[in-house]
């Protein structure tokens, strides 16, 4: 504790009159004892940052989207202007052309990627990482970690989009697969959150394929074409994650590999 003498003065509108004072002023400098100090122990361990390499399986790779590269293959594996078909819930502008696509793609890039200075000063990550999700070295869909927490050690995915060719498969099954096994297993996240329009039976019926439990439905939570939408939110915990994992495992690895994994239905 430090004591130090301070002098105060000022002025009152009638410039003939002044007034002035000393004071003593008591500057606390202090500090929050540890929890070891206090003799607790600590409950919050922070997830690793997620890393941006690739993630490889047996049947697709998530790689970090590169607009210029991924771009274009989407734009054909989506079916060019078919693509506003899968992604009207996502409040997409109407895409009319491959350009117009890879120029979205860079925006999503560079705002999921953002950090603001305290964030950059503090070594924060970005909440947001986008991948593409690839096959034979043709990107077929995107997948993104989403409101990444490292201190809660929470994770959302979204943005997910999957072409006709890769929806339904054992290998769009892996992509999923790759994304949890690096969240939890790799770094440490407790809690994995998801969710869709209420109406999208197909990816719900995926999430729950993929361990996810129905926590509730969020009623008129969006607006697309102007209309309410309900929402859907699924999630799995770390305590849930061995059993969802070791069922993925049995339908993705305990045969030999597929020559053609977007023929098998999971």
């Amino acid at each position: 504790m430090q004591k130090k003498s301070l002098r105060c003065s000022g002025a009152f509108p009638d410039p003939k009159l002044r007034i002035a004072a000393d004071a003593d002023v008591v500057v606390f400098c202090t500090r929050l004892p540890s929890d070891a100090e206090l003799g607790l122990a600590s409950t919050m361990t922070a997830a690793l940052p997620l890393p941006r390499t690739p993630m490889i399986g047996r049947y697709v790779i998530n790689e970090m989207l590169i607009p210029k590269k991924h771009g274009p293959q989407l734009w054909e594996a989506l079916g060019g202007t078919e693509l506003n078909d899968y992604v009207g819930f996502m409040n997409w502008p109407i895409i009319s052309s491959e350009s117009q696509l890879v120029g979205h793609l860079n925006q999503m890039t560079k705002s999921g990627g953002k950090r603001s200075l305290i964030d950059r000063l503090l070594s924060r990550p970005a909440t947001s990482d986008i991948y593409a999700i690839v096959r034979d070295g043709r990107a077929l869909g995107i997948r993104a970690y989403r409101s990444i927490d490292l201190t809660h050690r929470t994770v959302e995915s979204g943005r997910v989009i999957k072409s006709r060719s890769l929806a339904g498969t054992l290998a769009s099954l892996e992509s999923t697969y790759l994304a949890m096994v690096r969240a939890f297993d790799e770094c440490g996240f407790r809690r994995w959150e998801s969710e869709t329009s209420a109406e999208n039976i197909a990816a719900r019926r995926s999430m729950e394929k993929s361990g996810l439990t129905l926590e509730g439905i969020a009623r008129s939570a969006r607006q697309v074409d102007g209309r309410d939408c309900d929402l859907a939110r699924y999630a799995i915990t770390a305590d849930d994650w061995p059993k969802a994992k070791a069922a993925m495992e049995r339908k993705l690895y305990q045969g030999p590999a597929m020559d053609s994994p977007a023929l098998a239905e999971h």
